[in-house]
């Protein structure tokens, strides 16, 4: 055999099983990415809102009314945070 004589092989077309394997395995992988993306979206929304409304201690008595530590703007931390939605576009 000489230098200038090539060794390559023939590339064979994928079978359907393989196809469908790597059809599965791209719906898998798209799937996760946007699931990764909505999951990204709403922590950094509930980031924002607790920044927003920070947990502050107002009440170090424990009696009836106030319990063992009353928050500062639990309430409406809480319902800023409910408005906080997972996916992008709904």
């Amino acid at each position: 055999m000489s230098s200038t004589e090539s060794t390559s092989t023939k590339l064979r077309p994928p079978t359907p099983a393989q196809s469908g394997l790597v059809g599965i395995a791209s719906m898998i992988a798209a799937l996760s990415l946007f699931w990764m993306a909505t999951e990204t979206h709403y922590g950094k929304c509930v980031d924002a809102q607790i920044g927003s409304y920070p947990a502050i201690g107002v009440s170090a008595f424990n009696t009836k009314t106030t319990g063992p530590i009353k928050l500062a703007y639990d309430q409406e931390r809480r319902d800023a945070i409910g408005k906080c939605k997972r996916f992008l576009f709904i």
